[in-house]
């Protein structure tokens, strides 16, 4: 009886790495990769040469890229085509959720290393601290009184309270759950592309989502744009779910998911009008009455948990709305970003691109269910001209589904996963290799680096001294928290109040809020030791003068360390002196 001989050893490697002979492998697939290849080293090159067109707030290409850094660019493209090569090529490309957890994981955790960045983790950090501090009962009954709270709504600085007084007052912790909230916002990308088209759709929107570097800057940080994107998903994707399979669990499930969407961010209020949209285009694919009845038990549950928050809430949101309508609304036009910076410079250049195309292929297959993704795109960048990247982050999950709906209809297997894992590449090389670094070299590394010098020399109690000056954009006070998040130290600050016309200055300024912050009770400085460990200085000037009595204060100690670094750049630095025994 005849046998079919086995595969030699080279046979066997090829076939492991570049598949069985003419596998998937049709005319002109050779062209296409080649293609791909060529342009994923031209279009970063040609942002690169334009990169003065970023007017990006934290990573413009301008800042982070130099005229000297051009042959480690070109070879880093170089080496990221290469590397994209051989796994493209292979039959074993697993194509399930786990990849994406465990992608996720590994690929957020070097951003750790980032500062604090953005200063409205204050705010975040001491509304979680006040809940550990005085319990979650406090928590709600002071939002906005006693426990100031600006613009923002509840939930994400609770959940960050939560983590404070049951694991521990620990950055780490807060990244790691920021870290759950981005895998889970891919998953939940990967679960809405299969509900409407298939699982290779939703794999590939998932995984686009680490082509997206700027958002992966944003993971660690102790913000609320990364959880909110992630509620956002869980809204829109429990809420097909529950119109499509019914039952009593998931439409509580929904009902309950909105009603989190709603109580994560004001700007997403928007963004949950697509419920009805997403009702309205299922109601011509699946049983009308069912549809109906399942989309309006679900919005009449969401409407009475969102009643009771509000009602609870009412007088301090009445109050934050009005000041999003006088303040927040009309300095979006001052404070705007193009959307060429966004969806070019800090998203990977093949992602609109694909998105582009995808509108155009929808078009012709008359796919309604496209109408679902492309909306609430539209609805940011065209209808309302929102032009600032914070506020577009919850739609680049849906935006990078309809480049993995373009992705998904390229006939060639090879072909798809190149493309892939060439965005995936370039990608991480100019998140890692670029933004990285630059992040880490901002001034408000000085914050991080002295928080953790206290705990190197074991300070116990610490006495913080803000010292503005004249110049200054950013009321040094708001600094004293975020140093307490670097430091187990116990700080005890000392504050003037800010005058009434430095408070005028500044009433359209972005950083208004640093102005108006308090310190809470836990700063008190009657609460400090007579002879505090070592005295803290914060300020925006490397070596400001001291004046008395802190002249006399500061010759009890006989060191002092100076965190001065900054990157020339930015119109404020944050410098930080220790003065210790």
């Amino acid at each position: 009886m005849p046998t079919t001989p086995s595969p030699s050893n080279s046979n066997r490697w090829r076939n492991y790495f570049l598949g069985p002979k003419n596998e998937n492998f049709s005319p002109g697939t050779q062209e296409c990769l080649l293609l791909i290849a060529f342009l994923s080293i031209f279009l970063p090159l040609l942002l690169y040469i334009f990169r003065e067109m970023d007017d990006n707030r934290l990573t413009s290409w301008n800042w982070v890229f130099t005229p000297a850094d051009l042959p480690i660019f070109i070879s880093g493209l170089l080496l990221a085509v290469l590397l994209a090569y051989l796994p493209a090529q292979s039959n074993r490309w697993p194509t399930n959720n786990s990849l994406l957890l465990i992608a996720t994981a590994i690929l957020a955790v070097p951003f750790w290393q980032e500062p604090e960045v953005i200063v409205d983790a204050a705010r975040y950090f001491t509304q979680a601290k006040l809940l550990a501090t005085h319990g979650i009962g406090y928590f709600f009954r002071q939002w906005g009184k006693e426990v100031f709270a600006w613009t923002d709504l509840p939930l994400t600085p609770f959940l960050y309270g939560l983590i404070f007084k049951f694991l521990g007052e620990d950055r780490l912790y807060i990244q790691i759950l920021n870290t759950i909230f981005m895998t889970g916002t891919i998953l939940l990308t990967s679960r809405l592309g299969q509900l409407l088209w298939d699982k290779e759709t939703g794999f590939y929107g998932g995984i686009l989502l680490l082509c997206i570097p700027y958002l992966l800057t944003q993971v660690p940080l102790m913000l609320v744009d990364v959880p909110t994107t992630f509620f956002l998903m869980l809204a829109i994707v429990s809420f097909v779910q529950a119109v499509t399979k019914g039952g009593a669990g998931n439409i509580l499930w929904a009902g309950f998911a909105l009603f989190l969407a709603f109580f994560a961010k004001y700007s997403t209020w928007i963004l949950l009008s697509i419920h009805g949209l997403i009702a309205l285009v299922l109601l011509n694919s699946h049983s009308r009455i069912k549809v109906f009845r399942r989309a309006s038990l679900t919005f009449l549950l969401a409407l009475l948990l969102i009643s009771l928050a509000f009602l609870h809430f009412k007088g301090v949101m009445i109050d934050q709305m009005l000041l999003l309508n006088t303040y927040q609304k009309p300095g979006l036009q001052r404070w705007s970003e193009s959307l060429i910076s966004t969806f070019f410079f800090q998203t990977h250049p093949f992602i609109p691109i694909l998105a582009l195309a995808s509108a155009w292929i929808a078009w012709r297959a008359r796919d309604a269910r496209y109408l679902i993704i492309i909306f609430p795109v539209l609805l940011i960048t065209v209808i309302l001209q929102i032009k600032r990247i914070r506020y577009t982050i919850p739609i680049f999950p849906l935006l990078t589904l309809m480049a993995a709906y373009c992705i998904a209809r390229i006939p060639t297997l090879r072909v798809k996963r190149f493309l892939i894992l060439c965005m995936l590449n370039t990608s991480l090389f100019i998140a890692l290799a670029g933004f990285l670094p630059f992040l880490r070299n901002m001034s408000d590394s000085n914050i991080m680096a002295a928080g953790r010098f206290l705990n190197d020399r074991g300070v116990k109690h610490a006495r913080v001294v803000p010292i503005p000056m004249d110049n200054d954009i950013i009321n040094p006070t708001v600094f004293v928290p975020l140093l307490d998040l670097f430091t187990t130290t116990r700080l005890n600050a000392i504050a003037e109040p800010v005058p009434k016309e430095i408070k005028e200055r500044f009433q359209t300024s972005s950083l208004r809020f640093t102005w108006e912050f308090i310190l809470p009770d836990f700063y008190a400085e009657g609460t400090r030791p007579l002879y505090p460990d070592a005295l803290v200085t914060l300020s925006g000037t490397e070596y400001p003068s001291l004046q008395p009595p802190l002249g006399e204060v500061i010759k009890n100690y006989a060191n002092r360390r100076d965190f001065n670094q900054a990157s020339g750049i930015f119109q404020h630095n944050t410098f930080v002196t220790v003065f210790y025994n």
